[in-house]
């Protein structure tokens, strides 16, 4: 087995775009992981990090992983520690900002 690491946003989306057409198992995983890239922000906040992590957490189910420990919930909850994602904005951000991180049309990401 090969492995090939490919570092930098822009190089992953590059190289997932040029191998999507031959991709039959992976090539819903490689479609949401370059939608996630496409919401990289420019200038990360709490809440677009945590939504980020959400989407994250999605592409989960494509690959199993024994060492995966940051999860959104591990991210909301440091964000939530050190009071750079306010609980009182918890019900407003999440069913809003939720739904505005999540690709249209994407059944992976639920």
């Amino acid at each position: 087995m090969t492995e090939y690491t490919i570092v930098g946003l822009k190089e992953v989306a590059l190289i997932l775009r040029t191998i999507l057409p031959y991709l039959r198992l992976k090539k819903d995983l490689a479609s949401g992981v370059i939608g996630i890239i496409k919401k990289y922000p420019k200038n990360m906040t709490p809440k677009k990090l945590l939504c980020l992590s959400r989407l994250v957490d999605n592409t989960a189910k494509f690959n199993y992983s024994k060492k995966r420990t940051n999860t959104s919930k591990v991210v909301r909850q440091y964000l939530e520690n050190t009071n750079l994602f306010p609980v009182e904005t918890q019900g407003k951000c999440l069913p809003t900002g939720r739904q505005a991180c999540l690709p249209a049309g994407k059944p992976w990401i639920a």
